[in-house]
């Protein structure tokens, strides 16, 4: 599995993205932070590869969640993730991106 900070470094990670962000972003965001929860997301592209994650906010719609597994996509870059709770996939590799900014900004405000 790939390494992933450890609790501490990823709340630090995360209040420094939050703040990195514009206002209406940064808001968005804080608004949908949870407690951080590890989930263990499988590579469907290849052999079932497991990589593990911290998933820390809910967009409360249709049951999305924005994780951080490091490496990224599989490992092919773009850390930050769109998942759907109910499953343990990486999805498509359009819902992962370079930036906490490019995330939310794709299509989650106006």
């Amino acid at each position: 599995m790939n390494s992933l900070p450890d609790e501490e470094e990823m709340l630090v990670l995360i209040k420094e993205q939050c703040e990195s962000l514009p206002s209406v972003e940064r808001k968005f965001l804080e608004a949908r932070l949870i407690p951080l929860q590890r989930k263990t997301l499988y590579w469907e592209y290849g052999k079932g590869e497991p990589y593990d994650s911290w998933v820390f906010a809910d967009f409360k719609e249709r049951e999305v969640g924005v994780t951080y597994c490091k490496g990224g996509f599989g490992e092919m870059g773009s850390p930050w993730g769109l998942i759907f709770f109910h499953d343990a996939k990486f999805g498509m590799d359009c819902g992962w991106y370079d930036s906490l900014l490019d995330l939310i900004q794709d299509g989650w405000i106006e």
